[in-house]
């Protein structure tokens, strides 16, 4: 059975950071109530978990930027006793349709591993989809679609020009 393919609306969105706008990739967001929908398909698996629904709003110096018609945001859970990292819902709802949206799958703690961590060093585990689905077949490009895809490139490219510009004025 095929599972409809999980496409992620694009974003003016971007970071504010100290060489100016950065994109931020849509990807990261989600709405309140897909966060709150996450949040409680965890806790159906780990029912002695508590989970805090937040925002994340950047850094005081480097913020998220959002357009006044953006109603997604960089939502996160937090496990109020602390034994999980940030769980970043935009990503969690990209990792639960990557075999398209509806396939069968489930959570699960997987530990988190850390190669360049000093030996001993232990990491709260953290939280990942495994699929059960075959991965659909990849999805036709149709003249929308490629419009969406051109027009997103053409974005990441201009800003990448003009942090290129600010850095080499900055540099110059």
């Amino acid at each position: 059975m095929g599972y409809p393919v999980y496409l992620i609306a694009p974003t003016d969105a971007y970071h504010n950071s100290s060489l100016g706008p950065v994109p931020m990739a849509p990807n990261l967001l989600a709405t309140p109530v897909q966060a709150a929908w996450i949040a409680l398909l965890i806790q159906s698996v780990y029912p002695e978990k508590q989970f805090l629904i937040g925002v994340d709003p950047g850094t005081d110096f480097d913020p998220w930027i959002y357009p006044p018609d953006e109603n997604r945001r960089v939502e996160v859970l937090y496990v109020a006793d602390g034994s999980l990292n940030a769980l970043y819902v935009g990503p969690m709802i990209q990792q639960m349709y990557q075999n398209g949206k509806g396939a069968p799958g489930a959570w699960q703690l997987v530990p988190t591993i850390d190669p360049g961590a000093a030996p001993g060093s232990t990491f709260p585990p953290h939280l990942e989809w495994v699929s059960t689905a075959t991965p659909p077949p990849p999805a036709a490009i149709t003249p929308s679609t490629a419009a969406l895809m051109q027009v997103n490139v053409l974005a990441m490219l201009t800003a990448m020009q003009q942090q290129l510009d600010q850095l080499t004025a900055k540099l110059g």
